[in-house]
């Protein structure tokens, strides 16, 4: 799958929470549609590198806290996961800090201020584990691409080296082929005024 693909495949999933969430939430109708534009908007144009990944993941994250209104129950919160995933994979562990710093403060508000109800453990701990796995995903791949730039660059140096020991085996066998011939020459030259047919003989030979 390329890149555009899950791109487009994270920005539905996220927008399906805030639809999901808007239509559990039980604020003011008003405030559900504001929240609502502006996290679906916003998941339109979620960046997908650099610190624009962050900015956009807490915007959204803004929306869901506003739809979901205090109610664990509104499983509008996964979008907080899946942010928080996509800040791991194509933020970096920087942006992923932050963010689930953020979620976490948002979630620990919600306990809190507006309901101690004990679901809300299940979207610290979905929110800390989608950090950690897409963390451990994105250091998987760079590790994957070193491998791989390691491989293509031995394989390069056992094509030098092969050129190497070739083109050295290649000069020891004419140095070889040379000086057997000049042999024969001086041979012939030497013998030439004594014994024309010997001197015949090594020019052939040579």
């Amino acid at each position: 799958m390329d890149e555009r693909a899950v791109r487009a495949l994270a920005q539905a999933a996220v927008a399906l929470c805030v639809a999901v969430g808007a239509l559990l939430s039980d604020a003011a109708l008003p405030v559900v549609v504001a929240a609502a534009a502006v996290g679906l908007a916003t998941t339109l144009v979620l960046p997908y590198r650099g610190w624009g990944v962050l900015g956009g993941a807490l915007v959204v994250a803004g929306a869901i806290t506003v739809l979901c209104d205090g109610s664990p129950a509104n499983v509008g919160w996964f979008a907080l996961c899946l942010l928080a995933g996509h800040c791991a994979l194509r933020g970096g562990t920087r942006q992923a800090v932050l963010f689930g710093s953020a979620a976490f403060l948002a979630l620990t508000l919600q306990v809190t201020v507006r309901s101690s109800d004990p679901g809300w453990a299940a979207w610290f701990g979905g929110t800390l584990f989608a950090t950690v796995i897409c963390l451990m995903a994105r250091r998987q791949g760079e590790l994957l691409e070193e491998l791989r730039a390691a491989q293509a660059g031995l394989a390069d140096r056992v094509r030098t080296e092969e050129r190497i020991r070739v083109a050295r085996e290649l000069h020891d066998v004419i140095g070889h082929a040379l000086t057997v011939s000049l042999l024969h020459v001086s041979s012939a030259r030497l013998a030439v005024q004594h014994d024309p047919e010997e001197a015949a003989e090594e020019l052939a030979q040579a």
